[in-house]
């Protein structure tokens, strides 16, 4: 399901890596509560171009937007970070896959590196060194729209490189507002997107901060191991200071524990530990550990696109339609 084609952005540069985004119907049907083959039908009398593939079907994101529409649900629009002060968690791997995920429920979503690692964008395979970033953008030397590449069918990337670790010096020389920075910046095609994600570096500096202040959301993602809880109690209490001293409301926070296995007692310990400190905000979906997550960093994102069931691609798809509102809507519209 990994096709290679090219892409071309308004700067001219051109790469080679587009993923070719579909989800299976048979996902829908768990959203909405009906049976693989009947949605499939739907689809095809809304004249939707139903693909098999294997043993399965698989439809395009517009088509399951549309069919979602439907069914009365409505996209949002969110900014959504992911941070954590403490490297090493899983950042950029979640971002990626919840960037794919949501392309697949039909969401249009732009992914904003601003990690100078650029692990999200080397997992998208944008590789151009090259590349303009937020850096240029904020040093007016780019507009955001002459920077954003498309990478996929409903997944735009706003790339990383070496540059960005420049920003945070640039804005501190200039003194700028950081209660608005990043948000500004965004506001030209926030709305192009349901869902704008933030790959956040592991740092407490300007970008992070005014990122922070953007963000209607965050996702505090942490594994067990030293150092663990120290990263979530910091990014914790920056959230707050930084909600507190702007005088604005705090974004929703959930922590998202990962690389989680619960034969380890390690990871039994630390599940205990943050149950204790932060049970209204734990997720109660927990990301496994495994090769094909390991792997997301390397390109291969196969698990979440092809037929093959797995506990990890339900498992980001559960925490992905929490993030959208999918869940929430397709219960209630039960109740």
């Amino acid at each position: 399901m990994i096709e290679l084609l090219s892409w071309q952005n308004k700067n001219g540069v051109m790469g080679v890596y587009i993923m070719e985004i579909s989800i299976k119907t048979s996902e829908l049907a768990k959203v909405v509560g009906l049976s693989g083959q009947r949605v499939g039908q739907i689809l095809s009398e809304q004249k939707h171009q139903v693909v098999k593939y294997g043993n399965a079907n698989f439809v395009e994101p517009m088509a399951a937007r549309e069919y979602l529409e439907s069914r009365g649900f409505k996209y949002r629009h969110a900014i959504l970070s992911m941070f954590n002060s403490k490297g090493g968690v899983g950042k950029s791997t979640i971002a990626v896959l919840v960037a794919i995920a949501a392309a697949q429920h039909g969401a249009k979503v732009l992914l904003v590196d601003l990690d100078q690692q650029a692990n999200s964008t080397i997992a998208l395979g944008h590789e151009d060194e090259d590349s303009a970033s937020m850096y240029e953008i904020y040093s007016e030397e780019a507009t955001i729209q002459e920077c954003i590449v498309n990478v996929a069918k409903n997944i735009d990337l706003l790339p990383s490189s070496m540059n960005m670790t420049f920003l945070d010096r640039a804005i501190s020389q200039k003194n700028e507002n950081i209660g608005s920075l990043i948000k500004d910046e965004l506001s030209e095609v926030e709305y192009d997107y349901d869902l704008i994600i933030l790959d956040l570096p592991p740092a407490l500096n300007t970008v992070v901060a005014s990122s922070i202040l953007a963000s209607d959301e965050i996702i505090i993602p942490t594994t067990s191991g030293k150092f663990a809880e120290k990263g979530v109690n910091v990014a914790m209490d920056e959230i707050k200071n930084l909600s507190r001293k702007f005088k604005v409301d705090e974004p929703q926070v959930s922590i998202v524990f990962n690389k989680y296995d619960r034969r380890k007692s390690s990871c039994r310990e630390y599940l205990t530990k943050l149950l204790e400190s932060y049970k209204d905000y734990l997720n109660t979906t927990y990301l496994g550990t495994s090769t094909v997550m390991e792997n997301v960093q390397d390109k291969d994102v196969d698990f979440l696109l092809k037929c093959k069931k797995s506990d990890e691609k339900e498992d980001v798809y559960i925490l992905t339609r929490e993030i959208l509102g999918i869940n929430d809507f397709f219960v209630n519209e039960e109740i």
